[in-house]
């Protein structure tokens, strides 16, 4: 039997409905939104997709008693998602050795959410947005996606960093 640190709860899951339990905080929110990213993207590939009709069923159904949780998780779903286009940019420039086309859907969605995050929420500490990202994609998608995350939000940190277009606010935001 595994120690304690090592079980993972699950969550509580609704028998009577095919459905996601309720989120709680930031990270269900960012499952949430990673998921919806995913969705969007194999979408894309089938030939449509309708992002509001996501949004609702994979995020907004969920917190709709929690505001503050609805208004995170939109914001970082459309800033994601519009964005999308500079997101895969600095992730094919990073990944140098890799076809942008490999990286597994998931990881992409993972990168885009992390990404904007370090762009576009200058009150999200960067080291939270990386470690939310290793453990979802460690969750969600393969064995090796944790570091892969890893090393790319570092490197994209760096990067950002030395371009002058992280811009991160607040005490504790600033890295010394």
């Amino acid at each position: 039997m595994p120690e304690s640190r090592d079980v993972v709860p699950e969550p509580e899951w609704d028998d009577e409905e095919d459905t996601l339990p309720v989120a709680v905080n930031r990270r269900d929110v960012r499952i949430r939104v990673m998921q919806t990213l995913y969705a969007g993207a194999i979408g894309e590939l089938a030939g449509g997709t309708d992002m509001n009709t996501l949004f609702t069923h994979i995020l907004s159904e969920y917190l709709e008693n929690r505001s503050d949780l609805l208004e995170f998780g939109r914001d970082l779903l459309r800033r994601a998602w519009n964005n999308r286009e500079t997101c895969d940019d600095l992730i094919m420039k990073l990944a140098e050795n890799w076809d942008f086309n490999r990286i597994t859907p998931i990881d992409k969605a993972v990168l885009r959410m992390g990404i904007t995050e370090l762009l576009y929420f200058p009150d999200i500490p960067t080291r939270v947005t990386i470690n939310e990202a290793i453990e979802i994609a460690k969750t969600f998608s393969t064995d090796k996606s944790g570091v892969f995350i890893n090393g790319m939000l570092d490197a994209a940190v760096a990067m950002l960093t030395k371009d002058e277009r992280l811009k991160k606010s607040g005490r504790g935001l600033i890295e010394e």
